[in-house]
């Protein structure tokens, strides 16, 4: 594994990217745990981005309601599993019949979701990690046109990974006619083919937010992707390799013969010149889950 020393320049600071996949409850409480103990080891300012789908995008929107969360991360972390372990919060039952009632009201969008997430507070400071989330468009999903499929969104920006067509989160509310924004912003064309856009979890297609790391314009150097599936622990691995293979994403080549799935170690590394570093680590592994 390539070791990061102490560097001369900014342009020379790795980019670090820390990934969470899904897995409902287990991957909220898992990544709760990862940032906790991140924090403890005071590593979490080493990282640039912090991406999740499914179960641990609750764990980012718990942790991103304060912008400074990663400057207390062991207080913010705790605060948020007594929250689930006392059952305080908003229920699933509430959840979706607000959105039932924003939806009846057509004034629900993603720009709603977005803005949960604060990464800076109101004089700029904040958590050194940049929130990413992520969804799947369904028809795409459907039909596997893969290069239109991943959307993704940040407190800045959302829009779909492959085309590269972005827009301002602000803008999702805004009134368009024939593409340009009302009183006349343009719009990239691949946002504007349709009225409405039908997004699922993006853990249907890949249970981890590999293609948002994968963005050619962050440049990441290192990936760390925490695995909290229940299933096959190179699944997401293995879908994300060739999701990179079929976009023209580098990444490192990884040799699937030689892993066991039925006897996985804590950790992987995978590295080859001139692609991003990924380190693969697995919730369930023959060191902390030595029986069947």
């Amino acid at each position: 594994m390539t070791t990061f020393g102490c560097m001369p320049s900014f342009n020379n600071v790795p980019h670090v990217a820390l990934l969470g996949s899904g897995g409902g409850q287990r991957a909220h409480i898992g990544f709760l745990g990862v940032m906790r103990q991140l924090g403890r080891e005071h590593l979490l300012d080493c990282m640039q981005y912090v991406a999740g789908v499914s179960g641990s995008t609750w764990c980012m929107s718990s942790l991103y309601q304060d912008p400074q969360w990663t400057q207390h991360a062991e207080e913010a972390t705790n605060k948020a599993l007594l929250s689930m372990s006392e059952g305080e919060g908003v229920t699933f039952h509430d959840g979706v019949q607000w959105m039932k009632q924003r939806y009846a009201e057509g004034d629900f969008s993603l720009t709603d979701l977005a803005q949960e997430s604060r990464p800076l507070d109101q004089d700029g400071n904040g958590a050194s990690l940049y929130p990413l989330y992520s969804a799947v468009e369904k028809h795409c999903f459907d039909k596997d046109q893969q290069k239109d499929m991943w959307f993704e969104f940040s407190p800045h920006e959302v829009g779909f990974l492959e085309p590269g067509a972005y827009v301002k989160t602000s803008l999702l509310k805004e009134d368009f006619e024939e593409g340009i924004m009302k009183p006349g912003h343009d719009v990239p064309e691949d946002m504007i083919q349709k009225e409405q856009m039908h997004l699922i979890d993006a853990g249907l297609y890949l249970n981890s937010p590999y293609p948002s790391a994968l963005r050619a314009a962050r440049d990441i150097d290192l990936i760390i992707s925490f695995d909290f599936s229940d299933g096959d622990p190179f699944e997401t691995l293995r879908v994300a390799s060739d999701y990179a293979d079929k976009n023209g994403h580098p990444f490192p080549k990884v040799d699937f013969t030689q892993l066991d799935p039925k006897r996985p170690k804590s950790y992987y590394v995978f590295e080859e010149r001139g692609k991003p570093t990924v380190i693969h680590i697995p919730l369930f592994n023959m060191d902390n889950c030595k029986s069947k």
